[in-house]
């Protein structure tokens, strides 16, 4: 036996001095069992230094190194061994090399490499110990340092640095520092920093740093610091810092920090800081909730501001609003036109050119536009008072006499 394999060994390295066809020996007819050399056709074990005439191998090819570029020829229907190195057009089959794996078309079966595998369409299961690198893929690919695809990925796809599939992406992805789709993304992924979707995102996702999609995000996403959506974000959002929608929330939105949202809200949101222009929910914030327009139910433990704040509105410190109506509880409000009820804890304001209809209650209650509906206070003073006043001392601007400064009640 040992002088068999010696003997193949020498006709190996023999044959490895030659790249043309004709000067590979084949054993025991051409075509059929054993080829030495850069066969172009071969049913059974195949041993070549660096293929460049190859058409196809129905069995095992063993190389040392993979072909030039111009020389990806052939398809190899089996196992394909790299000594560190191999590489075909097409592969089918099985794959094993300590080194490299180079296709330039298909790659179906299993296939693991030391270093990196590449090819185009890959279908089966790929491990690579530093990289991998296809055009497009369904199945799983583990890679210890990073997996990419040129175009969409749909599978389990696992890399220890990067994972990139530059079209769109279904499945289970991870890697530890940044997962990334150019285009959308469905499933489930995870990024140790980032977690990026260039359009839609669907699913769970999540990162230690940031989760990002281009476009509308749904489902749950987590970011340790920041959670981004380029247009909407509905269902589960959940970040350790920020979160930011370009046109709006639907869904759930919680943050112990900065909520920012340039479109309509309609769920339910939650932050230290909550800037939005439409609200039609449950909004919390904590210091302060500021936008446009506010209807639903709204919390500030500081300030609430809003150019229209309709529904039911609380804030521990100052409500500012140019229209504000329904129902407010608040230690002072600023408004242009307060309609509805209103219970402040200090004072009520209605700026100039401003009125105030329906009921308002405060300590003080200033109007220096015009009322028409009810005010309930310690003091009361209106520029113009077409409605009533309730209070220790009340004051109509309007009137004359006696009835410009009355206690108790005037109107």
């Amino acid at each position: 036996m040992s002088r068999i394999l010696s003997l193949i060994v020498v006709l190996f390295f023999a044959a490895c001095q030659h790249t043309h066809a004709q000067s590979a020996i084949e054993i025991p007819v051409r075509g059929y069992g054993l080829a030495i050399g850069d066969s172009e056709e071969t049913s059974g074990l195949r041993l070549n230094f660096r293929d460049a005439n190859l058409r196809e191998v129905n069995g095992i090819n063993v190389n040392v190194w993979y072909p030039q570029e111009g020389d990806f020829t052939g398809t190899v229907n089996g196992l394909v061994l790299g000594l560190p190195a191999a590489g075909a057009r097409e592969m089918y089959g099985l794959g094993f090399s300590p080194g490299i794996l180079y296709a330039t078309g298909p790659v179906r079966g299993i296939y693991t490499s030391g270093i990196a595998q590449v090819g185009g369409d890959f279908q089966g299961i790929g491990i690579s110990g530093l990289a991998q690198v296809f055009e497009s893929g369904q199945g799983m690919l583990f890679s210890g340092l990073a997996g990419v695809s040129s175009e969409s990925f749909y599978g389990i796809h696992m890399s220890g640095l990067a994972g990139i599939a530059a079209g769109d992406f279904a499945g289970i992805g991870g890697a530890g520092l940044a997962f990334i789709s150019g285009e959308s993304k469905k499933g489930i992924s995870f990024g140790g920093l980032a977690n990026i979707s260039g359009d839609h995102s669907r699913g769970i996702h999540a990162a230690g740093l940031a989760t990002i999609a281009g476009r509308n995000s749904s489902g749950l996403h987590i970011g340790g610091l920041a959670v981004i959506a380029g247009d909407y974000m509905s269902g589960l959002s959940l970040s350790g810092l920020t979160l930011i929608s370009g046109e709006g929330i639907r869904g759930m939105a919680v943050t112990p920090g900065f909520l920012v949202s340039g479109g309509m809200n309609n769920g339910f949101t939650m932050a230290t800081i909550h800037i939005s222009e439409f609200s039609s929910g449950i909004s919390v914030g904590w210091l302060a909730n500021i936008g446009e327009r506010f209807e639903g139910v709204n919390f500030s433990g500081l300030l609430l501001v809003g150019e229209r704040l309709n529904g039911i509105n609380f804030s521990g410190g100052a409500m500012i609003a140019d229209r504000a109506g329904i129902f407010s509880m608040n230690g002072a409000v600023v408004a242009n036109r307060l309609t509805g009820f209103n219970l402040s804890g200090v004072f009520s304001y209605i700026v100039e050119d401003g009125s105030q209809a329906g009921m308002t209650f405060a300590p003080v209650n200033w109007n220096d536009g015009r009322q028409t509906g009810l005010s309930i206070g310690l003091f009361n003073y209106s520029r113009n008072l077409t409605g009533v006043q309730l209070g220790l001392l009340n004051i109509a601007a309007n009137k004359s006499g006696f009835g410009r400064v009355l206690p108790f009640i005037n109107f």
